[in-house]
């Protein structure tokens, strides 16, 4: 978490009845229009692994420069040539996607396709995919849903991409081809059409692999993401920059770079926890043990040797649970700082000069400086904790957030309602309400409290910004933005 004080400076087979049944409720042509001239020339674009792909263009050709028919796959990957295209009887070649039928190459490669007024011909071709999105399809006992058909849509132009369908436990992996933001909808012979995400859809960034998207509910659209490890591991902001993982644990910083604080080591490390301060940045890699980056006047790049779960950076220093639920700081060692209590924790927040965790029986302990209270613990039982420069806030069991420590901006005041997560900044604080939806308040100079529309996972606020994770995966930030700190890099957006 941040902390400065000072200011900005499998293949499937979809059955016919079920294509039909969607093709009505997407809205798409019959797939036979209306036409009722013989099919000459028909076929399937599909992945690997059995996505049906839609858009993708078919040409006839009579001679390698000259096109004699063309069609495009429907939202199911189907195409038809027909007579009435004009296409004579005769020996034809075919290229699909821009590929010379069956095995791609030249025209020389191609094989030939004998067109007849009497026979169906038929070309079907495989295209590759990137990535695809995973789920588990349930109905609104839990029960998965089998055949279940969903449709990706590209979030910029609408455009159904790539259909597939669940199989007989509910498990859906659908292909994009092209990396980019989608969403999904789905329907059910049982059930209508629905967004998933609800009524604000949910996009999801699929850059490479699979994008797990967690338990879809088919009769509302309501999405179970998967579940995350706990604390602040995947999105992290500190004072000026902001720190982020990919689908694959790759981490992505972006903002200030001085001092080397957006650069993570090179080659880029697989991190499992995050940890962002106010001028230096740690992560835990494949084998456990902490690398940081950035500026260590105080030797807070100076991570102990052993290994770790989770890891938690302040304005000058640093904390991480180790292996043992132990915790162990290193670097500014002023108030206290790097002398946590002993015991066993589940998570913890470095602040500007305090640290608070979370024990393994749900209560908090706080050491460092208290000048404003913000080291003084509530009592109770908490699941979530967080701590900005000058205060803490965190969830208790009941799912009220208790806020406590210096409040002369309202930061520290206790919101209504109940949440799931909660990030505290400098003088402000964001939490994610049991729907989903953002809830900030404190200072709003920069609009840093002023959250955005949507449903969310996870959040972190910094200097006077602020990040959240979509349903989808996706980062979206607001507030300063002047070295850039509130623009995720397109792999996470």
């Amino acid at each position: 978490m941040f902390r400065s004080s000072g200011r900005p400076k499998r293949v499937r087979r979809v059955p016919r009845v079920l294509l039909l049944g969607l093709a009505a409720t997407l809205g798409a042509a019959a797939l036979a229009g209306c036409d009722t001239t013989p099919v000459l020339l028909h076929g399937t674009v599909s992945t690997p692994q059995g996505s049906r792909v839609s858009g993708v263009t078919v040409a006839l050709y009579s001679s390698e420069t000259t096109v004699a028919a063309t069609a495009t796959t429907n939202v199911f990957g189907d195409y038809e040539i027909r007579q009435s295209s004009g296409v004579a009887d005769g020996p034809y070649r075919v290229k699909i996607d821009g590929r010379w039928w069956p095995a791609g190459g030249s025209w020389s490669d191609a094989t030939d396709v004998q067109i007849s007024s009497a026979t169906v011909r038929t070309a079907d071709a495989t295209v590759g995919a990137v990535g695809s999105l995973t789920a588990t399809v349930v109905d609104d006992a839990g029960l998965p849903v089998p055949g279940a058909l969903a449709a990706v849509l590209d979030d910029v132009t609408d455009q159904v991409v790539t259909t597939s369908a669940t199989d007989a436990a509910g498990t859906l992996a659908v292909d994009v081809r092209i990396a980019g933001t989608y969403r999904l909808q789905l329907a059910h012979q049982d059930h209508p059409l629905v967004d998933v995400g609800g009524a604000t859809p949910a996009t999801f960034a699929v850059t490479a692999g699979p994008r797990p998207v967690g338990t879809i509910d088919i009769t509302t659209g309501t999405v179970t993401p998967p579940a995350l490890p706990e604390g602040p591991t995947r999105l992290d902001a500190g004072d000026r920059h902001t720190c982020g993982a990919t689908t694959d644990n790759t981490v992505v910083c972006w903002g200030s770079n001085d001092d080397g604080r957006s650069t993570p080591p090179t080659p880029f490390l697989t991190f499992s926890s995050i940890g962002v301060g106010a001028e230096h940045s740690c992560g835990i890699g494949t084998t456990d043990t902490i690398t940081c980056w950035g500026v260590n006047t105080y030797g807070q790049l100076n991570a102990p040797t052993g290994t770790f779960k989770s890891v938690s950076a302040g304005a000058n220093h640093t904390c991480a649970i180790g292996s043992d639920d132990t915790i162990s700081c290193w670097g500014w060692t002023e108030f206290g700082l790097t002398n946590p209590p002993a015991g066993t924790y589940r998570s913890v927040a470095a602040g500007g000069a305090h640290t608070c965790a979370l024990a393994t029986d749900g209560t908090i302990d706080c050491w460092g400086y208290n000048g404003g209270g913000q080291a003084t613990a509530p009592t109770g039982t908490f699941s979530r904790i967080s701590s900005g420069t000058y205060h803490s806030c965190a969830v208790r069991t009941s799912g009220t957030i208790d806020c406590w420590g210096e409040n002369s901006y309202g930061g520290a005041d206790d919101p209504a309602g109940t949440f799931t997560e909660v990030a505290a900044g400098l003088d402000f604080s964001c939490g994610i309400a049991t729907d989903g939806t953002l809830a900030c308040w404190g200072a709003n100079n920069y609009q840093q409290a002023t959250p955005l529309a949507g449903t969310y996972r996870s959040i972190t606020a910094g200097g006077y910004h602020a990040c959240a994770r979509t349903l989808g995966g996706a980062v979206r930030c607001w507030g300063l933005n002047h070295v850039g700190q509130a623009i995720p890099p397109p792999v996470l957006q």
